[in-house]
């Protein structure tokens, strides 16, 4: 609860009781308040300016119908709000004639929220738009400072749900601003309350009445206003009476209008002859607490059977009493269902008309009670759904989930393959650019593309392979002119170091005879080993890596010196397989 740390004294509650608004000890045990509200059993939280507006419990028949019909606890409402609740019952019951009834104030006042932050005094009572012409004028203050620190603990005999310290706001409603239908016995007391304004009727009179009687509007009293004796009338908060300062300091605290100038100024029916005040009140309709008991034929038969009782018993005292009639007139209030009559038999009609007002009444509560399961049955099937949507909502947050992390995972996977790529590129670039001068370096002419990428260098090298199919030919064509060079070479070498050595030998003669046999072949290996000795001699007219094809020892280099042998005549085979051995023996 938002009150806040209590500032109420014994000094302060004894100024109460002393301007009249709160009994004495004796009457109402109190309690000065503390940090926070913790009321026991038998003890209410109770507002000081609440008490200063007219409220003091029990409560009124009244205000514990406007509370449950719209859905409240005490506290929930404003100080102001008690006060407008105070001026209208006590108007209802001392000026007009009848207790006020909830239709009547519905078709006056709405329901608002005020400070909807807090819950004390989170919502107020309005006057509804364009009827504030049309009641009577009074103005309260717009705010009351620090209202929330002046409570204190009260006696209660009845606990009511009215009186739990609320912790939460009340939930709005339809009915907070609803108008009642406008019936013709509802518009008989709207033209009155018209009347009264016109004649110069304000709040300020009002509250100035029941202050000055020292009686709290909203509190349960034995009888309405208009039934009021005097000082010692048993609805007076004390019998001790207040000075005029005093009446008018409390009105002042209650308002911040002045009284009316009025020169005929209505005066309450308690203080109007008795004939008077009977027939003002026997031409009203019929109510209850909640309206004008316009439907309910049962309740005007009783009005006319109470008429005709109160006309016998007349007849009947004037005849007993040799035509001494009372000068006391008797009261027909009790039509209205009031219950502080004497047993007569139009007092007990009264108490039959009181408890029907009283069964509309449970039927209300239950209705109210009817309408609450039902939205308690609502809120359980809204809660069911809410739980469900809360699930799906955590299944499709898991879900979303689940496809984050199989986005990531994807682009961390095309990050690596990107990456791969990026690696495949250089190494495809490097690859082409080695190939490209070795291509080069062959003889073999390539263009190196404009903007090279993965499909053009792909597409080069495709063109480039095919361009370097050629190159084995090529070389084979070179190998073995290189080859016929170095055995021409070799042979001519052995040649001329015969012709030093042995100047008189026909080596042309020798040769003729040089026909392959076997004993050539004997001798071919006995004079093997002079064939290293020749080789160093023509090593430089052969490139090595030519005949290895540039770096590939794969290919076939002897082959193009077998191809030459059937073409060597037959006196320089030795010389051809000397050669053909030191080819072998290259790395």
């Amino acid at each position: 609860m938002d009150l806040d740390k209590s500032t109420s004294t014994s000094t302060s509650l004894k100024k109460l009781q002393e301007e009249g608004a709160l009994p004495g000890r004796g009457t109402a045990e109190r309690e000065v308040g503390g940090t926070e509200p913790q009321p026991v059993l038998g003890r209410m939280v109770a507002i000081e300016d609440f008490i200063l507006c007219g409220f003091l419990p029990p409560p009124s028949e009244f205000l514990l119908l406007v509370l449950n019909f719209y859905g409240l606890s005490l506290l929930h409402l404003n100080p102001n709000s008690i006060a407008f609740l105070s001026i209208f019952s006590h108007l209802c019951e001392a000026y007009i004639g009848v207790e006020p009834f909830l239709d009547l104030f519905r078709f006056y006042y709405e329901l608002r929220w005020m400070e909807p932050k807090k819950v004390s005094g989170c919502v107020g009572f309005r006057i509804q738009d364009g009827l504030k012409s049309r009641y009577i004028p009074f103005q309260c203050p717009s705010s009351r400072s620090k209202w929330r620190e002046r409570w204190f603990y009260l006696q209660i005999e009845d606990s009511d749900p009215v009186f739990i310290v609320p912790e939460e706001q009340p939930d709005k409603i339809p009915s907070w601003t609803a108008k009642p239908t406008l019936t013709p016995s509802l518009q008989s007391f709207i033209d009155i309350i018209d009347d009264l304004q016109v004649w110069g009727l304000s709040g300020y009179e009002v509250a100035a009445d029941f202050i000055g009687r020292r009686i709290q509007p909203l509190q349960a009293r034995a009888h309405p206003a208009f039934d009021y004796s005097g000082s010692e009338d048993v609805t007076r908060v004390s019998p001790r009476g207040l000075d005029s300062v005093t009446v008018e300091h409390r009105v002042g605290q209650l308002m911040i209008s002045g009284p009316i100038t009025a020169s005929n100024v209505p005066v309450p029916l308690c203080e109007k002859g008795v004939a008077e005040r009977e027939a003002a009140i026997n031409a009203l309709p019929l109510t209850d607490i909640i309206g004008p008991l316009v439907d309910h034929q049962v309740a005007a038969s009783l009005k006319e059977r109470v008429a005709k009782e109160a006309s016998d018993a007349v007849a009947t005292a004037a005849t007993t009493s040799g035509g001494n009639v009372p000068k006391k007139g008797r009261k027909f209030s009790s039509v209205v269902g009031h219950r502080w009559k004497t047993p007569t038999p139009s007092v007990e009609m009264g108490r039959l008309l009181e408890a029907g007002a009283r069964g509309i009444s449970r039927e209300i509560a239950d209705a109210r009670a009817a309408a609450s399961s039902s939205a308690n049955e609502r809120a359980d099937r809204l809660a069911r759904d809410l739980a469900e949507v809360r699930e799906d909502l955590q299944k499709m947050q898991e879900l979303v989930a689940g496809n984050e992390r199989q986005r990531q995972g994807l682009e961390h996977r095309m990050s690596e393959l990107e990456n791969h790529l990026s690696e495949i590129r250089g190494s495809l670039r490097v690859t082409y650019t080695g190939l490209h001068q070795l291509a080069g370096e062959c003889g073999v002419k390539a263009t190196i593309p404009a903007n090279p990428d993965e499909f053009s260098l792909t597409s080069s090298l495709a063109e480039l392979a095919m361009a370097m199919e050629a190159i084995p030919s090529k070389h084979a064509a070179r190998i073995g002119e290189e080859t016929s060079n170095g055995i021409y070479t070799g042979a001519c070498h052995v040649l001329v170091c015969v012709r030093l050595a042995h100047p008189e030998l026909d080596q042309r003669k020798i040769l003729d005879q040089g026909t392959a046999s076997d004993a050539h072949k004997d001798v071919m290996e006995e004079v093997g080993d002079l064939g290293e000795s020749v080789l160093p001699l023509f090593e430089e007219d052969v490139d090595v890596e030519d005949v290895q094809q540039r770096g590939q020892p794969e290919l076939p280099v002897i082959v193009p010196a077998l191809a030459f042998e059937p073409h060597v005549p037959g006196a320089m085979w030795i010389k051809v397989r000397l050669w053909k051995r030191a080819w072998q023996r290259l790395p």
